[in-house]
């Protein structure tokens, strides 16, 4: 290298290296800048969202306190037994004095519902304090005072000092059962917890300040400022100003974020009370990671500038002699340049058939348009794209009318009207509709490019490409998304390790997840824990070996609610087979399982109640024999023979069981009864007096009758023996002093109520409820209360057959049977009969028991129990009938065809071999047409009864009966018309 050469090109290197370092610090800068701004603003945005975040929680924080406040004030106004002694004192009824000493306790007691409850002043009606509590001595203000603390609903006061306690007053009023105001109750609060609350919060800086504050005249007072500074938010700076104008928008509804000169503030509106809450921040210390976030960007762009800057300058010395090469050298590039472009214009020339081949496989083709002449030409690939032949002559004018679309010429010329006038030379690609010669339609997009000669646009070069086919598969995947977003069942895609990569609304509305919040994890955040690992292992091992898995599963929604859905999770394949992700399509049934669990609980009822019932049959006939024998026996035997008082004994006994017989009976709902339309008032009060005291002084009994009460139709004995037993239950849940409520309603159900409840039917009730303030109930105990047999009580204090008894009088009237119970909270049990619209029918009088006349008939007596059929025989025959035996329907027949005499009456068994007691006396009828019939059974069945309602005119007799009731129901079924 010449010296004048080396010159030359330190020269030039130093002259690179100055417009480089120059251009690259530019560049740097702005895009520095750029970098900062965007950051800069979306780290601020996080930082006022947090900071807004936290004013939220707090808000939310205090709101809670605030109604946990009115809810004691309602705990306490809603105890009875208070509000009732008030309500004398209102009315002259009580003194002072006696309301006070009633009272007193009653309120100090209710004072331990909570240790922030520290005093109580309850007023009468006139606004005069009646009784003090805690506190409530040391704030008795001037009535005028008191009267502004008290509202029309439970409200909280302005905070009052009492020596170092800050308090509140919540004004509650005392409402009696007619809806009149009978007083106040102003329950004093501590405020210490809620200034707890409001100060536990995550420390953000020395500069933090929360401020909560409540109107006072023209101005705000501070309820808490919790302050990290105390002397950085005194009254006479800035800050203190902006916070308390930020708080008098909280009062006045509004929430939001301010920035005032150096300062942040966040401020939140607190529900329940007329409080605002601010936080307050300075700006240096809120946004103090975000400066060092930006110097760190910063000296990073420096060291990478300066870096940058040291390899260009040892790169510079080898390119400055390579820029400043000799001038015959640089010819001779330029020559073979030449010779490279003219063989380039060859192939190009050889490459243009090459072209229409492609447009024609692409489906594509170009066109040129000169703007002055209007002159159009097409290649190639245009002529196969809208089906014409090249060699054909073509009016283009006629063509291009013929190719546009009738719905899209407008848009076409428009849209190359604007080409035209932009003064641009290259445009966005626009989508537009041709029809082809054959009148199919393409949908093709075009793109263009204007030369423009002396400043106006001379020609206009185009493209056309047909994109038909993959529009109408990208309007086949819309319509399938759209399918998807719009399906009931939810739809979930994940990749090969289970994250999830797609879910639909219908996720987002069982689940309670957002897709943000599910995009990226895995499903088993739906875990419940109600499956085992070899569940899912199962699971996993189906899906990993290609195949669909089918199944149910328990899963758990973001409020920790469970519910079940049925799902199918596929496998889904790329074109090489491989599994590149999983779909799984769901359906929530937990409805559908809840009512499968109702039903399977009726069907078991049923079946256990047709057990019942057939077991109390084979039983009454024994106890037939037991109660007929032993009547006998004693009417034969003086009181003083030795065995009078063991017969009386199995006498007693039999008749317990013939008692347990028919609680069976009433369970499986096969008991004859006799109906009547009835008023259920009076029914039920005409009861009031045995109730009080089948359940003892120590429990009060209120009787709640409803107006208007619609009338029933049900055999009045059997209300005697639901009231019976639910009243016993509830003494026996109670320990010490409690309350039994009886009331009475009218109540109707829809069709949308009873289709989430096995066995209802839509339409009009008449409700009785008993409730009781006992023990309660748990949900295990609920599932099982109405099987026979069950019982919580201790041995030897109960059969078990009292709940399952009034279940069957209830089922057998076609009505329901809802109870409500917790454990500690007592049990209601509600029993809805169907209305009857037929006026009620007076109940009989009860008198006193007409002697039975002795007979003189022949009776015609079928039964196929040997046992029941001598000692039956043996009854009547005492009673001075004459006895014709049968053990079976066609002996009887044969007896009554041989008979010399008349037979009076046909005493027969219901459901015996060979032929009904119903299809008998058709029988025997048609032989003797004056003569009467009684049935006889230990439960009915639907040849007499429908649905266990005896039909009317039919002589029935229940198994087991004694000797008389027999004599009694002989004669009645003779002496009948």
């Amino acid at each position: 290298m010449t010296p004048y050469f080396a010159k030359t090109t330190r020269r030039f290197r130093k002259e690179l290296f100055l417009f480089f370092s120059s251009a690259l610090f530019l560049l740097l800068t702005g895009v520095s800048l750029a970098v900062y701004f965007t950051l800069f603003d979306q780290l601020k945005k996080g930082e006022n969202e947090s900071i807004t975040h936290l004013a939220q929680i707090r808000s939310m924080a205090i709101t809670e306190w605030c109604h946990r406040a009115k809810d004691l004030a309602r705990q306490i106004t809603s105890r009875t037994r208070i509000r009732q002694e008030l309500e004398k004192y209102n009315e002259g009824q009580i003194d002072l004095k006696s309301l006070a000493g009633f009272i007193k306790p009653k309120l100090e007691d209710a004072m331990n519902l909570s240790d922030e409850i520290v005093g109580i002043i309850r007023l009468d009606r006139k606004g005069q304090v009646v009784v003090t509590c805690g506190y409530g001595s040391d704030l008795l203000l001037k009535r005028n005072e008191i009267l502004g603390f008290v509202s029309k609903d439970v409200e909280l006061s302005e905070p009052i000092q009492v020596g170092k306690h800050s308090l509140i007053l919540v004004s509650a009023p005392i409402i009696n059962r007619a809806g009149k105001r009978q007083g106040t109750d102003l329950v004093i609060i501590d405020l210490n917890r809620l200034e707890k609350i409001v100060s536990n919060s995550e420390d953000i800086g020395k500069t933090k300040h929360i401020f909560v504050g409540y109107p006072s005249k023209s101005d705000i007072s501070r309820l808490f400022s919790i302050r990290k500074n105390p002397k950085d938010f005194s009254r006479k700076t800035q800050g203190y100003h902006a916070v308390r104008n930020s708080v008098l928008n909280a009062i006045n509804g509004e929430k939001g974020l301010k920035s005032i000169s150096d300062t942040v503030i966040a401020y939140q509106p607190i529900e329940g009370c007329n409080w605002g809450l601010a936080i307050y921040q300075r700006r240096l210390e809120l946004y103090s990671a975000i400066y060092k976030k930006m110097a760190y960007i910063a000296g990073i762009s420096l060291a990478v500038y300066f870096l940058i800057l040291l390899a260009f300058w040892f790169l510079l010395e080898p390119l400055a002699g390579r820029i400043l090469l000799r001038n015959d050298e640089l010819e001779k590039r330029i020559r073979e340049k030449t010779a490279v472009l003219e063989n380039e214009i060859a192939e190009r020339k050889k490459a243009g058939i090459e072209k229409e081949a492609a447009q024609r496989i692409a489906g594509m083709g170009d066109f040129t348009w000169e703007v002055e002449t209007g002159k159009t030409s097409w290649s190639k690939g245009m002529y196969d794209l809208l089906g014409y032949d090249k060699s054909e002559e073509i009016d283009f004018a006629k063509v291009n009318a013929e190719i546009h679309h009738p719905d899209d010429p407008d848009k076409i010329t428009n849209w190359l009207n604007e080409c035209l006038e932009s003064g641009k030379s290259h445009f966005p690609p626009n989508e537009y509709r041709l029809i082809r010669k054959d009148g199919r339609i393409l949908n093709v997009r075009t793109n263009v490019s204007v030369k423009y000669k002396d400043g106006k646009p001379f020609e206009m070069i185009g493209t056309c490409i047909d994109f038909t086919e993959q529009k109408r598969q990208q309007a086949e995947r819309e319509r399938l998304m759209m399918a998807i977003e719009q399906a009931a069942e939810t739809i979930v895609i994940t990749d090969t390790e289970g994250s999830i990569r797609y879910a639909n609304p219908a996720f987002e509305r069982i689940t309670g997840y957002t897709r943000e919040e599910a995009i990226g994890r895995n499903p088993r955040v739906l875990k419940s824990g109600e499956h085992d690992d070899a569940f899912y292992r199962e699971m996993w091992g189906t899906l990993t070996r290609g195949e669909t898995w089918t199944g149910r599963l328990v899963n758990k929604k973001k409020d920790g609610a469970l519910y079940t859905e049925e799902a199918v999770i596929s496998p889904v394949r790329d074109e090489m087979g491989r599994t590149v992700n999983y779909v799984a399509v769901k359906r929530d049934i937990s409805h559908e399982v809840a009512l499968d669990a109702q039903l399977r609980q009726a069907q078991k009822m049923e079946a256990v109640g047709r057990l019942a019932g057939g077991v109390a049959h084979d039983f009454n006939n024994m106890l037939s024999v037991i109660l007929g024998h032993a009547e006998m026996v004693l009417e034969e035997m003086i009181p003083d023979q030795p065995f009078h008082t063991d017969l009386e004994e199995i006498k007693k006994a039999a008749e317990r069981s013939a008692d347990l017989t028919r609680q069976l009976l009433a369970f499986a709902r096969k008991q004859t009864v006799a109906p009547k339309v009835i008023d259920l008032n009076k029914v039920v009060a005409g009861m009031t007096r045995m109730l009080e005291r089948l359940i003892g002084e120590d429990i009060e009994m209120a009787w709640l009758p409803g107006r208007n009460l619609w009338s029933v139709k049900i055999d009045p004995s059997q209300i005697d023996q639901i009231m019976a037993n639910l009243c016993v239950n509830a003494r026996d849940a109670i320990a010490g002093v409690g309350k039994v409520t009886i009331e009475t309603d009218n109540t109707t159900f829809d069709e949308a109520y009873c289709a989430d409840h096995i066995g209802f039917t839509p339409g009009e009730y008449a409700m009785l409820a008993v409730s009781d303030s006992g023990c309660g109930m748990d949900a295990e105990v609920l599932d099982e209360i109405f099987e026979p047999f069950f019982t919580t009580k201790g041995q030897g204090k109960g059969t078990g057959l009292g709940l399952a008894t009034v279940y069957g009088v209830v089922k057998q009237n076609n009505g329901f049977i809802n109870v409500y119970s917790e454990s500690g909270q007592g049990t209601t049990f509600k029993i809805y009969l169907p209305r009857h619209r037929v006026k009620a029918d007076p109940l009989p009088e009860k008198g006193t028991e007409k002697q039975v006349e002795r007979g003189h008939e022949t009776i015609l007596l079928v039964e196929d129990e040997p046992a029941i059929l001598r000692m039956t025989s043996m009854m009547l025959e005492r009673e001075g009938y004459t006895v014709v035996g049968a053990g079976t329907p066609g002996e009887a027949i044969r007896l009554a065809n041989e008979h010399a005499g008349t037979i009076h009456l046909l005493m027969t068994d219901v459901v015996m071999p060979e032929m009904n007691g119903r299809d008998l006396a058709r029988n025997f009828l048609s032989l003797y047409p004056g003569a009467k019939c009684l049935f006889m059974s230990g439960y009915t069945a639907n040849v007499i009864a429908h649905q266990g309602v005896l039909d009317e005119g039919v002589n029935f007799i229940q198994k087991p009966f004694s000797k008389g009731d027999l004599a009694a129901k002989v004669r009645e079924a003779l002496e009948r018309e």
